[in-house]
C-alpha cells in the first residue's frame, strides 16, 4: 500500500483536520466508493445499498444505510408504496396535525380533499391513478359541513361532496291511486322502470255474500312477485265481523311480475267473493 505524505482535507471548502499531517484516508459506507487514475484520487458518494433492489427506498438504520423490499417508490409515476402500513404519530406521543391528503395540512387524523375511489384490489398496478379502499375503520366520519352525522342519517351525494342526510329525506318518488284498477288473482308486470312499493286490501264482505262466518274465518292473503311469496295477512278473528280486509305490503323490481290471491283457512283459493278494496303504488 502507499501512502501518501503531507495532505490537509477539506470539507465543504473548511479544513477537516490537522493541516498537511494526514498521511492515510481510508473509505467507510455503504454509500461511498474510491478510486484512482495516475495522480489523481476520486471519491464518489452515491447510494448503492449492498443487496437492494430498484426502487426501493433507502434510510438509516443502525448508523448506516438500508433498504427494504416493504418500501418501494415508482419513480415513473410517482407513487410510494409501503406494504405494512402507515404509523402517523409525533415522535414523543404528543398531539399530530396528521395526514393531509390533496391539501399541505390536516384538521383530522386523516384528511382527504378531493375525491375518493373505492374498489377492489385485484393486481398491484402502479400505474393506477387512484385511491384504493377495501375497509375503513374510524370513530367518525365527517361530510363536507364538517359533520359527524348522527344515528338516523346516510352519506348522500350532493353533487359537490358528500352530506349526512336523513334517510327519510333521501327517499322520493309518488304515490299512484289503483283502487279499481288493480285486482286480486290477475298477474301484473312493473315496466315503470323503478322499484314499486305495493299496498294492497282485497277482503270479503261476508254478509253481502251470504257466506257464514266458518266460511271466511282463517282466511288469508299471500303477495307474489316473480312466482315468489313476499307477504301474507291472515284473518285470527272468529269469523263474527261483517267485513273481512287482509292486507298485504311489498316491494316489486323493476321488470318482476306481481299478484295477490286470497285462500280460505283450507289453502283453497277464493275465486269469487273477494272485494279489491284499495290498491295503491309507490313509484320510486
Amino acid at each position: 500500500m502507499t501512502v501518501v505524505n503531507g495532505i490537509s482535507i477539506f470539507k465543504d471548502g473548511f479544513l477537516f483536520g490537522p493541516a498537511n499531517n494526514i498521511n492515510q484516508i481510508n473509505f467507510s459506507g455503504n454509500i461511498l466508493s474510491a478510486s484512482a487514475s495516475g495522480n489523481i484520487s476520486t471519491l464518489t458518494a452515491t447510494v448503492n445499498v449492498s443487496g437492494s433492489n430498484l426502487g426501493e427506498v433507502v434510510f438509516t438504520d443502525t448508523n448506516d444505510f438500508t433498504t427494504s423490499t416493504k418500501l418501494y417508490f415508482n419513480s415513473s409515476v410517482g407513487i410510494l408504496t409501503v406494504s405494512d402500513g402507515i404509523f402517523v404519530k409525533d415522535w414523543f406521543g404528543a398531539t399530530i396535525n396528521g395526514v393531509g391528503i390533496g391539501r399541505n395540512y390536516s384538521s383530522e387524523t386523516l384528511h382527504v380533499y378531493g375525491n375518493a375511489l373505492s374498489t377492489i384490489i385485484e393486481s398491484e398496478d402502479f400505474n393506477a391513478d387512484i385511491l384504493t379502499v377495501d375497509t375503513i375503520k374510524t370513530t367518525y366520519l365527517k361530510d363536507i359541513n364538517d359533520s359527524t352525522g348522527n344515528t338516523t342519517q346516510i352519506l348522500s351525494s350532493t353533487g359537490a361532496g358528500v352530506s349526512w342526510t336523513s334517510i327519510f329525506t333521501t327517499i322520493s318518488g309518488q304515490w299512484g291511486g289503483q283502487t279499481g284498477i288493480r285486482t286480486d288473482n290477475v298477474t301484473y308486470t312493473n315496466t315503470t322502470g323503478s322499484l314499486l312499493y305495493v299496498s294492497a286490501t282485497p277482503g270479503i264482505d261476508r254478509n253481502g255474500e251470504g257466506l257464514n262466518k266458518s266460511q271466511v274465518a282463517g282466511s288469508y292473503s299471500i303477495a307474489e312477485v316473480g312466482g315468489i311469496e313476499v307477504a301474507r295477512t291472515r284473518d285470527n278473528g272468529t269469523g263474527n265481523a261483517e267485513f273481512l280486509f287482509m292486507n298485504v305490503d311489498f316491494f316489486v323490481p323493476n321488470g318482476s311480475s306481481y299478484n295477490v290471491k286470497v285462500y280460505n283457512t283450507t289453502g283453497t283459493q277464493w275465486i269469487s267473493s273477494i272485494t279489491t278494496y284499495s290498491w295503491s303504488e309507490f313509484q320510486f
